[in-house]
């Protein structure tokens, strides 16, 4: 698979997104938006919001290729923020039937991801559509050193 990154831009979050972050009404948040592609082939669409705080800056490029936890702890320390994920079935609408080329109705796999904080104060949220067929979903939480074997 490879990832192609579509945009990074701070928008007003609508109220899903405010309520995953714990947002007032003048809130705002910066949401990076990736294409997954396996064999040039869209396969999943991935977005993430974090808080917009004025003066911190965003580098597209390790944007990119950063995985989510790894965006949050530039923000806090690694053992400082836990992870919740609900997994659901879905019709595809709005961004994933536009960029995933689903059919209206098509099913999709959707993975919302909270991160969260010290004093319960919500850091990151994700969006994941997953386009059938895949193989299926791994996913990890919490601190890993990277020579830790996992699995």
């Amino acid at each position: 698979c490879t990832s192609k990154l579509k945009w990074t831009r701070v928008i007003l979050p609508n109220e899903e997104i405010s309520r995953a972050l714990s947002l007032n009404e003048t809130g705002r948040v910066v949401e990076i938006c990736r294409l997954i592609l396996r064999e040039n082939v869209p396969c999943a669409l991935d977005l993430k919001y974090l808080p917009y705080e004025k003066g911190l800056p965003l580098i597209e490029a390790a944007i990119n290729y950063a995985v989510f936890p790894d965006i949050i702890a530039s923000k806090t320390a690694p053992f400082a923020f836990h992870t919740r994920m609900e997994l659901s079935a879905e019709l595809a609408e709005g961004l994933s039937l536009e960029l995933l080329n689903c059919q209206v109705g098509e099913p999709v796999l959707v993975a919302r991801r909270y991160l969260t904080g010290k004093n319960n104060s919500r850091i990151g949220y994700g969006i994941k559509y997953f386009k059938q067929p895949q193989e299926g979903i791994v996913g990890f939480s919490g601190y890993m050193s990277k020579g830790n074997p996992v699995g």
